[in-house]
Protein backbone atom coordinates (compact mmCIF):
# COMPACT_ATOMS: atom_id res chain seq x y z
CA UNK A 1 0.00 0.00 0.00
CA UNK A 2 1.57 3.40 -0.69
CA UNK A 3 1.97 6.17 2.12
CA UNK A 4 -0.06 8.55 -0.19
CA UNK A 5 -3.19 5.89 0.95
CA UNK A 6 -1.55 5.39 4.98
CA UNK A 7 -1.99 9.54 4.99
CA UNK A 8 -5.78 9.33 3.15
CA UNK A 9 -6.35 6.88 5.95
CA UNK A 10 -5.84 9.21 8.50
CA UNK A 11 -7.61 12.28 7.16
CA UNK A 12 -10.50 10.45 6.13
CA UNK A 13 -13.27 13.16 5.89
CA UNK A 14 -10.73 16.27 4.86
CA UNK A 15 -10.09 16.72 1.27
CA UNK A 16 -6.67 17.12 2.76
CA UNK A 17 -5.59 15.62 -0.64
CA UNK A 18 -6.92 15.92 -4.35
CA UNK A 19 -9.00 13.04 -5.80
CA UNK A 20 -7.53 9.80 -6.81
CA UNK A 21 -7.29 11.20 -10.12
CA UNK A 22 -5.73 14.65 -9.36
CA UNK A 23 -2.22 15.11 -7.72
CA UNK A 24 -1.52 15.04 -4.17
CA UNK A 25 0.28 17.36 -2.49
CA UNK A 26 2.71 17.20 0.45
CA UNK A 27 4.36 19.87 2.21
CA UNK A 28 7.34 18.72 4.11
CA UNK A 29 9.01 21.06 6.70
CA UNK A 30 12.10 18.73 5.43
CA UNK A 31 14.42 19.62 8.53
CA UNK A 32 12.56 17.96 11.07
CA UNK A 33 12.60 14.66 9.67
CA UNK A 34 15.96 14.31 10.09
CA UNK A 35 16.30 16.96 13.23
CA UNK A 36 13.55 15.75 15.57
CA UNK A 37 12.66 18.15 18.31
CA UNK A 38 16.62 20.16 17.90
CA UNK A 39 15.96 22.97 16.37
CA UNK A 40 19.18 25.14 18.21
CA UNK A 41 21.42 25.28 14.95
CA UNK A 42 21.24 24.98 11.51
CA UNK A 43 21.35 21.73 9.59
CA UNK A 44 24.95 21.53 7.13
CA UNK A 45 24.15 21.59 3.28
CA UNK A 46 25.11 17.67 3.15
CA UNK A 47 21.99 16.38 5.60
CA UNK A 48 19.66 18.85 3.74
CA UNK A 49 21.26 17.47 0.64
CA UNK A 50 20.60 13.68 2.03
CA UNK A 51 16.88 14.98 2.85
CA UNK A 52 15.81 15.94 -0.54
CA UNK A 53 17.32 12.53 -1.60
CA UNK A 54 15.34 10.73 0.79
CA UNK A 55 12.46 12.62 -0.52
CA UNK A 56 12.76 12.35 -4.46
CA UNK A 57 12.85 8.27 -3.62
CA UNK A 58 9.02 9.47 -1.78
CA UNK A 59 7.98 10.99 -4.91
CA UNK A 60 9.50 8.74 -7.49
CA UNK A 61 7.69 5.60 -5.58
CA UNK A 62 4.02 7.85 -4.66
CA UNK A 63 3.81 10.22 -7.71
CA UNK A 64 2.92 12.90 -5.70
CA UNK A 65 3.92 16.34 -5.68
CA UNK A 66 6.12 16.88 -2.49
CA UNK A 67 7.27 21.18 -1.18
CA UNK A 68 10.09 20.64 0.77
CA UNK A 69 10.72 23.52 3.08
CA UNK A 70 14.18 23.63 4.38
CA UNK A 71 15.14 26.85 6.73
CA UNK A 72 18.12 29.19 5.71
CA UNK A 73 19.81 30.44 2.13
CA UNK A 74 19.16 28.48 -0.77
CA UNK A 75 21.91 25.44 -1.60
CA UNK A 76 23.39 25.06 -4.81
CA UNK A 77 21.54 21.99 -6.18
CA UNK A 78 17.99 23.76 -6.12
CA UNK A 79 17.20 27.44 -6.09
CA UNK A 80 14.66 28.41 -4.20
CA UNK A 81 10.82 27.33 -6.11
CA UNK A 82 13.16 25.55 -7.94
CA UNK A 83 13.38 21.43 -8.65
CA UNK A 84 15.32 18.63 -7.12
CA UNK A 85 14.94 15.69 -9.15
CA UNK A 86 10.86 16.26 -9.03
CA UNK A 87 11.12 17.66 -5.82
CA UNK A 88 10.17 21.12 -5.32
CA UNK A 89 12.51 23.54 -2.83
CA UNK A 90 11.52 26.24 -0.75
CA UNK A 91 13.76 28.38 1.40
CA UNK A 92 12.80 29.94 4.51
CA UNK A 93 15.75 32.62 3.89
CA UNK A 94 17.24 33.88 7.87
CA UNK A 95 14.70 36.39 9.27
CA UNK A 96 11.72 33.91 8.36
CA UNK A 97 10.31 31.67 11.19
CA UNK A 98 8.99 28.46 9.24
CA UNK A 99 5.93 28.54 11.00
CA UNK A 100 5.01 31.85 9.07
CA UNK A 101 7.07 30.77 6.00
CA UNK A 102 4.37 27.59 5.49
CA UNK A 103 1.39 29.75 6.80
CA UNK A 104 1.99 31.46 3.87
CA UNK A 105 2.24 28.52 1.32
CA UNK A 106 -1.02 27.19 2.35
CA UNK A 107 -2.81 30.39 2.05
CA UNK A 108 -2.05 30.70 -1.74
CA UNK A 109 -3.47 27.02 -2.19
CA UNK A 110 -6.37 26.60 -3.99
CA UNK A 111 -9.53 25.71 -1.71
CA UNK A 112 -10.61 22.63 -1.30
CA UNK A 113 -7.31 20.94 -2.30
CA UNK A 114 -5.40 21.11 0.95
CA UNK A 115 -2.35 19.56 1.62
CA UNK A 116 -1.15 17.75 4.23
CA UNK A 117 2.07 19.02 6.23
CA UNK A 118 4.20 16.89 7.49
CA UNK A 119 5.91 19.09 10.26
CA UNK A 120 7.50 18.05 14.05
CA UNK A 121 6.94 21.69 15.11
CA UNK A 122 4.52 22.83 16.88
CA UNK A 123 4.88 26.00 15.85
CA UNK A 124 3.79 24.92 12.37
CA UNK A 125 1.07 22.73 13.78
CA UNK A 126 -0.69 25.22 14.99
CA UNK A 127 -0.37 27.42 12.23
CA UNK A 128 -1.51 24.78 9.55
CA UNK A 129 -4.09 23.19 11.46
CA UNK A 130 -5.59 26.93 11.70
CA UNK A 131 -5.60 27.23 8.08
CA UNK A 132 -7.67 23.86 8.06
CA UNK A 133 -4.61 21.87 6.58
CA UNK A 134 -3.99 18.02 7.71
CA UNK A 135 -0.92 18.10 9.64
CA UNK A 136 1.53 14.70 10.15
CA UNK A 137 4.17 14.06 12.33
CA UNK A 138 7.27 12.92 11.10
CA UNK A 139 7.45 10.07 12.74
CA UNK A 140 4.40 9.14 11.18
CA UNK A 141 5.62 9.67 8.16
CA UNK A 142 8.61 7.32 8.55
CA UNK A 143 6.74 4.33 9.77
CA UNK A 144 4.31 4.75 7.05
CA UNK A 145 7.11 5.33 3.99
CA UNK A 146 9.35 2.60 6.05
CA UNK A 147 6.43 0.01 6.32
CA UNK A 148 5.66 0.54 2.59
CA UNK A 149 9.51 -0.49 1.28
CA UNK A 150 10.46 -3.67 0.67
CA UNK A 151 12.24 -5.89 2.94
CA UNK A 152 15.68 -7.22 1.70
CA UNK A 153 15.95 -10.93 1.85
CA UNK A 154 17.92 -12.17 4.33
CA UNK A 155 20.83 -14.54 2.38
CA UNK A 156 22.09 -17.49 3.83
CA UNK A 157 25.51 -16.40 4.20
CA UNK A 158 23.84 -13.20 6.25
CA UNK A 159 22.47 -15.98 8.90
CA UNK A 160 23.88 -15.58 12.31
CA UNK A 161 26.37 -17.61 12.80
CA UNK A 162 27.23 -19.86 16.01
CA UNK A 163 29.96 -19.02 18.04
CA UNK A 164 33.45 -20.92 17.05
CA UNK A 165 32.69 -22.92 20.21
CA UNK A 166 29.26 -23.87 19.20
CA UNK A 167 30.50 -24.38 15.71
CA UNK A 168 33.26 -26.86 17.44
CA UNK A 169 30.43 -28.71 18.77
CA UNK A 170 27.93 -28.79 16.32
CA UNK A 171 30.80 -30.36 13.67
CA UNK A 172 32.53 -33.09 16.35
CA UNK A 173 30.71 -36.44 15.90
CA UNK A 174 29.30 -38.22 18.31
CA UNK A 175 31.80 -40.41 20.62
CA UNK A 176 30.98 -43.75 20.41
CA UNK A 177 30.67 -45.98 23.67
CA UNK A 178 33.67 -47.27 25.07
CA UNK A 179 33.84 -50.75 26.67
CA UNK A 180 35.37 -51.14 29.77
CA UNK A 181 38.53 -52.51 28.60
CA UNK A 182 38.89 -49.45 26.26
CA UNK A 183 38.31 -46.88 29.27
CA UNK A 184 40.68 -48.62 30.98
CA UNK A 185 43.86 -48.49 28.72
CA UNK A 186 42.71 -45.05 27.61
CA UNK A 187 43.26 -43.78 31.36
CA UNK A 188 46.63 -45.72 31.78
CA UNK A 189 47.67 -44.04 28.42
CA UNK A 190 49.52 -40.67 29.19
CA UNK A 191 49.57 -38.85 25.82
CA UNK A 192 52.54 -36.79 25.11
Amino acid sequence: MKVIHHIKKLFPFRKAVAAESGTSVVIIDAESLMRGSDRSRQLPAQDKIGILKRLVEFVEKEKVTVVAVLRGQPLRVAEDGGQFRGVTVRYTGVDNGVATFIAGILKKHPHGRMPVVITGNRDVEQAAAALGAPVMQPATFKKAFEQDQPRPQQKPQDRPQPRPQERKQQNRPEPEPLDENERIVRELIDPL
